[in-house]
């Protein structure tokens, strides 16, 4: 008899290979670029625009100068934060990390670098406490808080950042991340719909989101030597043990 193969599987496979079949941008990011680039002026000209004024001799050039300077920021990020290119993508293991920008009415705008280390609280929480004593120093709450995270909060971090909404209502929080923490569990799952539901935006990364994180990086940081090293393995999450907590570096950014 023919092996059985479980629902669920079947039902992985056929979603995974569903998202796959929508991507029209597929193969190496090279080409992908040249692409969208032909791709924009055929509409510039059916729009009854001329395109770019520049000859193909004149183009190439500067399409392959834009192309390294892409490739070398996407270096310079893997090798400054692993996380965010490993995490559940190369390996199942997450761990957690993240850079929150906060945006104040005086116009000071402060980053924070943060990388979890098996003390006490979660990246997030150490985020939101640090959020919490500038405001009491200075009695200033955010305008703006964005996190850029390599994994989505646990349903424990959701709730701390919950929290921080229903306290700031005005403080407009995104959330993006490069990959979902424990997707299949549902009280995870629940933190996000929660977290959407009150008005903190939640995405995936996207082209953009990579550019801005590998410029903060490098404007930021100048030598990744600079940078806190360590990582905690989110997978702690998930028992009742809570191992995980934060080394975190802070950094001003100049406005």
């Amino acid at each position: 008899m023919p092996t059985e193969v479980s629902p669920t599987i079947m039902d992985t496979k056929a979603f995974v290979q569903q998202v796959l079949n929508k991507m029209e941008n597929t193969g190496d990011f090279e080409r992908r670029v040249w692409d969208s680039f032909w791709r924009a002026v055929l509409e510039h000209i059916l729009e009854g625009g001329q395109g770019p004024i520049g000859t193909v001799p004149e183009i190439i050039p500067i399409v392959r100068k834009l192309l390294q300077r892409r490739q070398n920021q996407t270096l310079r990020a893997a090798q400054v934060c692993p996380a965010f290119f490993e995490t559940n993508r190369s390996t199942s293991l997450a761990f957690s990390e993240l850079w929150c920008t906060a945006e104040y009415p005086d116009g000071n705008k402060e980053l924070f670098h943060t990388a979890s280390r098996g003390q006490q609280q979660h990246a997030e929480q150490q985020v939101i406490q640090r959020l919490q004593q500038h405001t009491e120093r200075t009695t200033l709450e955010p305008r703006i808080v964005h996190l850029y995270m390599n994994v989505s909060p646990c349903s424990e971090c959701a709730e701390v950042l919950l929290s921080y909404k229903a306290a700031h209502p005005h403080t407009v929080i995104t959330i993006k991340f490069t990959s979902l923490f424990a997707h299949h569990a549902t009280n995870h799952r629940r933190g996000l719909q929660r977290m959407a539901e009150c008005g903190i935006k939640l995405a995936v990364f996207d082209d953009r989101d990579w550019d801005y994180l590998t410029s903060v990086i490098h404007k930021d940081t100048g030598d990744s030597s600079n940078l806190p090293q360590g990582s905690t393995n989110k997978k702690s999450r998930t028992h009742e043990e809570n191992d995980s907590a934060t080394y975190s570096a802070r950094k001003k950014l100049k406005v």
